[in-house]
């Protein structure tokens, strides 16, 4: 009787489907010689544990964070100070600087205080704060002598946003090409195994003392994976059928009734006067 193990890629897997399928491949190779699999599986094993690792800690570069988080802080202030110096203007005994600073104050009393949102809110309100201090009167902003304060928070609120930027761009291309590759070493480590071990068995399948163990796991294994993609596969389509069905009917159903036009009304009056 010939064992081997059946040809099977991950290679259309998510890093996290692939990383599990993995995972319960390494769980069965115990039973496995050393001398003949063992280098090939430390580097499975390692290919594996690597892969692991990047998907655990994807939260991006420490140093893009640090960035971020001054810029945020950077924004804070900026808004803060902008807020204390207009709460001090207010008070201003000269008339004319107490107004504009009260104008502008009536827009920041417009929003919630930033401080207290997270940084996708803070955006948000920023930007509208922005936009409608912007609209005002450049008259009123230099009557209040806020022109500098303001111009640090327009400044500080494009920092924020380039540096969020920044730290995207620079995550998802480093972090997504360490897990692809991550995600490939372990693919070939696997195949490289999958070769040595049916290579073993092309050899030794015949002899009664050879161990079959890890060869009917590995095929019970991708055939379970099969019909569970198979099923999810299934599943997926059937729901997107529902879907187009329900669409048509909902379609159909709001299609709207034709009435008759009022001339078309009159029309019909003159015809029975007639």
């Amino acid at each position: 009787m010939s064992y081997e193990i059946a040809q099977y890629s991950t290679h259309l897997f998510s890093a996290n489907e692939a990383l599990g399928f993995h995972s319960h491949i390494l769980g069965e190779t115990s039973v496995l010689p050393e001398a003949t699999t063992g280098k090939l599986l430390a580097e499975y094993r390692s290919a594996a544990e690597k892969l692991k690792v990047l998907l655990k800690n994807n939260q991006g570069d420490l140093t893009m964070d640090e960035l971020v988080k001054a810029a945020d802080k950077r924004r804070d202030e900026a808004y803060a100070n902008g807020l204390a110096y207009l709460n001090a203007m207010v008070k201003s005994s000269t008339e004319e600087v107490a107004e504009a600073a009260l104008t502008i104050k009536a827009v920041y009393d417009k929003f919630p205080d930033i401080r207290k949102a997270n940084n996708n809110t803070e955006s948000g309100i920023l930007g509208n704060l922005i936009e409608d201090i912007s609209a005002l009167d450049k008259s009123v902003h230099k009557q209040a002598g806020f022109t500098p304060w303001f111009q640090e928070l327009e400044s500080a609120q494009e920092a924020f946003v380039e540096a969020v930027h920044n730290r995207m761009e620079a995550g998802a291309t480093k972090i997504g090409t360490d897990i692809r590759t991550a995600k490939l070493n372990c693919e070939n480590a696997y195949k490289a195994l999958v070769k040595r071990v049916n290579a073993i068995a092309e050899i030794d399948g015949e002899n009664k003392d050879f161990d079959p163990t890890f060869i009917n796991h590995v095929n019970s294994f991708i055939e379970s994976v099969k019909a569970s993609k198979a099923a999810k596969s299934t599943k997926k389509t059937v729901k997107s059928d529902e879907e187009e069905s329900v669409d048509s009917e909902d379609s159909e159903a709001s299609a709207p009734v034709e009435t008759p036009s009022v001339n078309a009304a009159a029309s019909t009056e003159e015809t029975k006067a007639e």
